[in-house]
């Protein structure tokens, strides 16, 4: 099966969404692969913005399956504040799919930073305080089947919050 990929090559804005969304008119399916919630950008139909961090611009096709891949690290607050703006708008998500294996950031892992910056501004940490929050990267499978279409998204995410 043929497909076309937009890979960018550069660490900024480089259009990668315009052209993804160009082509997403004849494509069944639009995947974003890697990044965060940090990156992302914003489309505009018929005169109303989306501002779209994690999920694919895909979703505001009705023939398109979107789907988040396994180089995402996904927010699970970030992603469901973006299911909630798009179903708001009247964007269908149920299409919309996240792979068992994208990264999740909990908010153990903000722990984690915060302690990182107490230790890099000279702070003396508690050893177990650290053991306490260094564990291995949880993964989207290991939790929730993330489908958002049967609501298990919403309930197996907020469920983690």
């Amino acid at each position: 099966m043929p497909a076309t990929i937009v890979v960018g090559t550069q660490w900024g804005d480089e259009g990668k969404g315009k052209f993804t969304d160009l082509f997403a008119k004849e494509m069944s399916m639009v995947v974003r692969y890697q990044g965060g919630h940090n990156a992302g950008h914003t489309l505009v139909v018929d005169g109303e913005s989306f501002a779209l961090q994690l999920v694919p611009s895909g979703v505001l096709y009705d023939h398109i399956v979107p789907v988040i891949g396994n180089g995402v690290v996904v927010d699970p607050v970030v992603l469901l504040a973006e299911v909630d703006m798009l179903t708001a708008k009247g964007v269908d998500c149920s299409r919309l799919r996240v792979s068992g294996n994208a990264h999740l950031i909990l908010p153990y892992h903000q722990e984690i930073d915060a302690l990182t910056e107490r230790y890099l501004a000279g702070d003396e940490i508690p050893r177990e305080e650290m053991v306490a929050v260094l564990k291995r990267a949880v993964l989207a499978g290991e939790i929730v089947p993330l489908l958002v279409g049967s609501g298990e998204l919403t309930y197996g995410m907020r469920a983690l919050l």
